[in-house]
């Protein structure tokens, strides 16, 4: 057990240290300052050779070569075109599900009306606002039926079987 704490303590140390070194690396850089300090004295010596400035002026009264061969464009105005074509937007085609509407049942007071929907060749009693399988019954006629299917209302008639 004394063996493991020394070791423990010689480590700890030995972090210490690690740690002591990397933080003196770290302040010894930023301590110092980046300025360094040139010399002014001039190095290179003449030796006694004078150099006489040139003056020139540019002479640009000649013609460019490279605009000889181009010619100036007339843009004339675009002609409106006589037959405007309108595109209209494409709704995404919504596919229903196959739907039968085979008549309805009044109670005797005329209040509700019960009607009878076939799905995708399930049948259901249905009523106005009831919702089957996304399909949102609207209102319900004698001879036909309205329906909501994912903002789409279409009207469906009476089937008649034969």
């Amino acid at each position: 057990m004394s063996n493991s704490r020394s070791k423990n303590i010689i480590l700890g140390i030995v972090v210490i240290a690690v740690w002591g070194a990397i933080g003196y690396k770290i302040f010894t850089y930023f301590s110092k300052s980046n300025v360094v300090a040139l010399p002014t004295t001039n190095v290179f010596k003449t030796a006694g050779i004078k150099v006489k400035k040139e003056k020139f002026k540019l002479d640009a009264s000649y013609n460019d070569p490279f605009l000889k061969e181009i010619k100036e464009r007339v843009i004339q105005p675009m002609q409106p075109i006589g037959n405007r074509v309108e595109f209209q937007s494409l709704k995404p085609q919504v596919k229903w599900p196959e739907i039968k509407y085979s008549g309805v049942v009044e109670t005797s007071n005329k209040e509700k009306r019960v009607g009878l929907l076939q799905v995708d060749k399930k049948d259901f009693l249905i009523s106005s606002g009831d919702s089957i399988a996304r399909l949102k019954v609207i209102k319900i006629y004698k001879d036909s039926l309205r329906l909501k299917f994912s903002n789409e209302e279409k009207t469906y008639p009476l089937h008649k079987n034969n």
